[in-house]
């Protein structure tokens, strides 16, 4: 009987499939080895031994890309997780940049485009004002400046057929009024919110706004209402329609004015701008002037909220066309608004020039400065 080669057995050719998986070498005394059992058990041993060599050479070749491959995608999933982060973080941080609906200033902030070159008015800030940018199930609609003592806006900026992409397109609008919770609240929702009968009772809301004011009474013998001064006409959608229907967005106004001449007035400079403003951003800004002795809305004694003596608008698209009114929005018999100004007539709008209204607006409020509507000119 052959004799065989004690250098190599079962438990050596498991050495050699080890081997083989970490080195894919196979050494000279196993090769010899591997020639004598040729020699001694015939080909068909060795050749089965080489297949099990050849297999585990494979098998590790396999193993080493599996687990190249696991690397990989273990780096790739590290670095999405890190985008994930990253992204939820600068999404936290807009959301709590929107949510700050009372702003300091309007430049550089959600409301900058509704101003004409992002720069609001100069001249004219109340003794308490608050900055607003008017924000409607998440997406903003215009600006406003707000008199917290008289509970009225001083005005509202606006671009003309205004609507966002996420809108609901549909006619018409939700004319359930709204009101602003972080007047009241500064740590509230910065979404209008609806004026239910629990709102009305809550005195921080009542103390910042007139919610609970019924318009259906006559006051001093006049039917008043909401009086719009950006005008839900003035909107491209559905939901921006929606969003003009709040309170800080509205001043009383006699029914007969804001239904007759002013309603008269918008639809004829809602007509010029379509006209003239094709492709070009129509900026607006519409605002309300006190009497120089405030007139309250119940009475004197339970100041509400303040009736405008007068109303005035101005429109811009710029290097196409601007334009203003000053309008009597209130009271009987003639009425001075400033020097140098014929009086007005009740319920009378008056044409000028933008220019023209920020010098009428001057002498009226004497501001420290100038006014200014459109900074810089309707360039």
């Amino acid at each position: 009987m052959p004799k065989v080669p004690v250098r190599i057995g079962p438990e050596e050719l498991v050495e050699i499939h080890r081997h083989n998986l970490t080195t894919l070498q196979v050494s000279e005394d196993i090769k010899k080895d591997l020639k004598e059992y040729q020699d001694t058990f015939g080909w068909g041993v060795s050749k089965a031994t080489r297949e099990i060599i050849n297999l585990a050479k494979i098998w590790e070749v396999v193993a080493n890309d599996t687990a190249e491959a696991l690397k990989e995608m273990s780096a790739e999933m590290i670095a999405i997780r890190t985008v994930t982060l990253q992204n939820r973080m600068a999404l936290d941080y807009l959301l709590r940049q929107a949510g700050a609906e009372v702003v300091a200033q309007f430049s550089n902030n959600n409301c900058a485009e509704f101003f004409h070159r992002g720069l609001e008015p100069l001249g004219l800030e109340p003794a308490n004002p608050a900055r607003l940018c008017q924000r409607y199930q998440g997406r903003y609609y215009f600006a406003g400046l707000y008199d917290r003592d008289r509970r009225i806006p001083v005005y509202s900026a606006h671009i003309y057929n205004f609507k966002h992409e996420m809108d609901n397109m549909k006619t018409g609008s939700d004319k359930k009024w709204k009101y602003e919770p972080q007047l009241a609240d500064p740590g509230a929702q910065a979404d209008m919110g609806r004026i239910t009968s629990s709102v009305k009772n809550q005195q921080p809301i009542r103390q910042s706004q007139p919610v609970e004011v019924r318009y259906e009474h006559s006051y001093y013998g006049v039917s008043y209402s909401r009086g719009h001064l950006n005008p839900n006409s003035y909107h491209g959608s559905y939901t921006s329609r929606s969003a003009t229907y709040t309170l800080t967005n509205t001043v009383p106004q006699s029914q007969a004015f804001n239904g007759g001449p002013w309603a008269q007035h918008e639809q004829k400079v809602a007509q010029l701008l379509e006209r003239l403003c094709t492709n070009v951003v129509a900026h607006l800004v519409t605002g309300a002037i006190s009497y120089r002795q405030d007139v309250w809305i119940p009475d004197q004694n339970e100041q509400r909220v303040a009736v405008p003596e007068f109303i005035w608008s101005a429109y811009c698209c710029a290097g196409r066309t601007s334009g203003a009114v000053l309008a009597r929005n209130d009271g009987k018999g003639l009425a001075s608004f400033a020097l140098n100004h014929p009086p007005f007539q009740p319920s009378e709008i008056r044409a000028m020039s933008v220019a023209e209204l920020e010098e009428a607006l001057r002498c009226r409020l004497n501001p420290k400065g100038p006014v200014k509507i459109f900074r810089g000119g309707c360039q």
